[in-house]
């Protein structure tokens, strides 16, 4: 493992060294909550924050609402403007390994070209949770409390300092001026994150979790889960790994100007299922 430290005290010159070249994006309070953001003043960093209201790596690479193109007339569709570069600083494992998941649906068998964009362009800062958030459980699934793999980065909070692990070429090139880590350093790091291991208590056997639901599909629990549900889609909101989106063509009232927009769906949605003839699939929430 490549390592570096970076000094708190040095924390905001090392983000105004990559906002000359990126839009940083972290964790800002917003109220009681947090979200992330664009990062004009590191003073308004967070990297305190337990969870976000909407996950980041989805909220910025899978996007909530986009124009795929515009078209005027009878000629070829203009695409957006190419995407800039961007560093997401201080994403956790979970949201992280959420990010994988849905790389394997955009990028792997039918690559999306917006997708694919974005990625590209976006840098990784992981931050590891040295004080797991209280209702977590991702140790479970081994998405957590520490990121292993997807970062350019992966910061440990040390108390005065930060211990930086290199995950790739573009990684390595935004620790530059940076000290290596000591062998004092590496043990410290690891006695954190075996301690923030430790504080996880909320544990589920997830190994045959899949064929558990699959063999309990029409269980009554579902018809109770139903009585206080909405259906108002905010739990694929904030999934890190819900992908589903529908595509809409808007256009002006003399039909010759217009754009294609792909936005966010839910399967929690009573449209969801909707086909021809008017035949809806899933007609129940509990379904």
């Amino acid at each position: 493992m490549e390592a570096f430290i970076l000094p708190k005290a040095e924390l905001g010159n090392f983000v105004a060294a990559l906002k000359k070249d990126n839009e940083v994006l972290g964790p800002v309070a917003k109220g009681e909550e947090y979200i992330f953001a664009s990062i004009d003043d590191v003073k308004d960093l967070r990297l305190d924050y337990d969870t976000t209201i909407l996950p980041p790596a989805k909220k910025f690479i899978h996007m909530p609402g986009e124009v795929l193109f515009e078209f005027e007339g009878v000629v070829e569709g203009k695409a957006p403007e190419k995407v800039g570069k961007r560093v997401l600083f201080g994403v956790h494992a979970c949201d992280l390994n959420g990010l994988l998941s849905l790389d394997k649906i955009f990028l792997e068998t039918y690559p999306d070209a917006y997708y694919k964009a974005r990625r590209e362009n976006t840098a990784i800062v992981a931050l590891n949770c040295v004080s797991p958030c209280t209702y977590g459980y991702c140790a479970s699934f081994n998405s957590g409390p520490s990121a292993d793999i997807g970062f350019d980065l992966c910061l440990t909070d040390l108390g005065d300092k930060y211990f930086v692990e290199v995950g790739s070429d573009k990684g390595r090139e935004m620790v530059k001026g940076l000290s290596a880590a000591s062998n004092e350093d590496y043990i410290a790091r690891n006695r954190s994150l075996r301690a923030a291991q430790q504080q996880i208590t909320r544990r589920i056997d997830a190994d045959n979790l899949g064929v558990l639901l699959h063999q309990n599909y029409d269980h009554p629990v579902w018809q109770e889960v139903t009585e206080e549900c909405l259906a108002c889609g905010s739990c694929t909101s904030v999934c890190p790994t819900c992908y589903c989106f529908g595509v809409k063509d808007y256009v002006d009232l003399t039909l010759q100007k217009g754009e294609r927009q792909r936005f966010w769906d839910s399967c929690m949605f009573y449209e969801f299922s909707r086909v021809a003839m008017d035949h809806i699939f899933m007609p129940d929430r509990e379904a």
